[in-house]
C-alpha cells in the first residue's frame, strides 16, 4: 500500500499586517487556552477548592508562561543559529519549545498559587487536568506545519511529509495528539473525576 501524501495546508489561517499572521500554531495556543481554562472553571465549581474567579485570573499568567517559557526554551535548548536574546520577542520566527512552556507553568503556577492563598500541587493538578487539550491540538498544529516528524517506515499508514524528503515516515504528530493529547485527557479526568464519584 502506497504511503499517504500530506495533505497541503497551509500553515498560515489569514495574514493580519507584516510579518504578523493567524497561522494554525497560533490559533491551537488560543483554543488550548480558552478550552482548558472554561474546563478549569467547571472543574473549580465541581470540587470546590478552586473558585472561576481563579480561572478567570490566571489567563494573563498562563499566556505569559506559555509564550515567554517556549520562546526561552526555544532559544536556549533548539537554536542553532548565532541570534541575540531580544530575537525571542520576534514571536513569528522559530518556534515554541514544550519544555520551556512547562516550566514557565510551573514557575508562574507556583507564584500565582501563593498569591492566591491555594496549594501549589492542588493548583498544579487542576492544570495538569487541562494540559492535554493544549498537547493535542499543538500537536496537530505540528502536522499541519510539516515539522517533528518520525523516522522512515514501511508500515502502511506512513506520510511522505515534504520536509522529510518525500520519505515514507511514522505521523509521530498524530501518535502524540492521540497519546499524550485525548488518552491522557480520559485517563486524568476519568481518575480524577468519575471515577472519585463512583
Amino acid at each position: 500500500m502506497e504511503p499517504f501524501s500530506f495533505p497541503q495546508i497551509n500553515p498560515v489561517i489569514l495574514h493580519i499586517w507584516g510579518p504578523i499572521a493567524l497561522r494554525w500554531y497560533n490559533l491551537a495556543y488560543i483554543l488550548g487556552i480558552i478550552l482548558g481554562l472554561t474546563l478549569l472553571k467547571w472543574w473549580g465549581k465541581k470540587e470546590g477548592r478552586i473558585s472561576s474567579t481563579h480561572a478567570e485570573q490566571f489567563l494573563p499568567w498562563c499566556i505569559l508562561a506559555i509564550v515567554i517559557g517556549g520562546r526561552v526554551g526555544e532559544f536556549l535548548f533548539y537554536s542553532t543559529e548565532t541570534q541575540t536574546f531580544w530575537d525571542i520577542l520576534y514571536i513569528w520566527e522559530g518556534g515554541m519549545s514544550f519544555h520551556g512552556a512547562f516550566i514557565g507553568m510551573v514557575v508562574t503556577g507556583y507564584f500565582f498559587s501563593k498569591r492566591n492563598g491555594l496549594s501549589f500541587l492542588g493548583w498544579m493538578d487542576h492544570i495538569a487536568l487541562v494540559a492535554p487539550i493544549g498537547i493535542f491540538l499543538g500537536r496537530m498544529a505540528n502536522f499541519i506545519n510539516d515539522e517533528l516528524y518520525g523516522r522512515v517506515t514501511n508500515v502502511w499508514w506512513a506520510v511522505l511529509f515534504p520536509n522529510g524528503g518525500y520519505l515514507p515516515r511514522h505521523p509521530s504528530q498524530l501518535y502524540e495528539a492521540f497519546l499524550e493529547g485525548i488518552l491522557l485527557f480520559s485517563i486524568l479526568n476519568y481518575v480524577a473525576y468519575f471515577r472519585r464519584e463512583g
